[in-house]
């Protein structure tokens, strides 16, 4: 992505993990060195309103957030793409975008609880086999399909996420069985190690008593 810096006017380059600390501030994008600058500015002219200390000494903080929203959008666009794709659109209409926008902000009539791109996303792709085999029978095409499915998706999100938690909560199991059957193997090769050391000393010792 690319937006204009308020305070040099160059190009700010913001990528998905955004490794060039740009900042977003107010809606307006900065380079790091720039909004550093400009807080510096702010913080010797008493006249400023605004705690730009405070500002500075949170900069960290704002470029995380700024990763966090540019990879918010990257997931939007990478959702949008997506749906375009499976289901034959030229293109996301305008009532289907405020759609998508209302489901990831948790205001969609009848959502409890906001759902971000990148689950809804994985979620879509999840019960994608079963979706099509709902709609196989049903005369649904391009965006009247897409919101049929969503109407599914948004009323098994519940479902959806109690089943990532178990397959979470059985990968970490087997994370532990894992590092456990390690230490188990380690402990039997070191008192294997030890006790033929044991052997090894014995025969030695075995040996010079017989020269002797």
């Amino acid at each position: 992505m690319e937006r204009k810096c308020a305070v040099c006017e160059g190009v700010v380059l913001i990528d998905k993990d955004n490794s060039n600390k740009a900042i977003q501030h107010k809606k307006r994008f900065y380079h790091f060195d720039c909004f550093v600058s400009l807080c510096d500015q702010k913080i010797a002219n008493k006249r400023t309103t605004l705690s730009w200390t405070d500002i500075k000494l949170h900069i960290d903080d704002l470029v995380q957030d700024t990763t966090k929203n540019q990879q918010n959008e990257v997931a939007k666009d990478d959702l949008a793409q997506w749906v375009t794709s499976q289901y034959g659109l030229s293109c996301i209409s305008s009532r289907l975008f405020m759609k998508f926008n209302d489901i990831y902000s948790g205001t969609f009539r009848g959502l409890a609880y906001p759902i971000l791109p990148t689950e809804f996303l994985e979620e879509w792709k999840y019960f994608w086999d079963e979706l099509c085999i709902i709609r196989r029978y049903k005369t649904l095409v391009g965006e009247q399909a897409v919101n049929y499915d969503i109407a599914i998706l948004l009323n098994r999100n519940a479902e959806y996420r109690q089943i990532m938690e178990r397959e979470r909560v059985d990968r970490e199991a087997r994370r532990r069985q894992i590092e456990e059957e390690a230490i188990d193997v380690h402990q039997i090769k070191t008192v294997i190690s030890v006790r033929q050391q044991m052997i090894s000393s014995f025969i030695a010792e075995m040996d010079e008593s017989r020269e002797e």
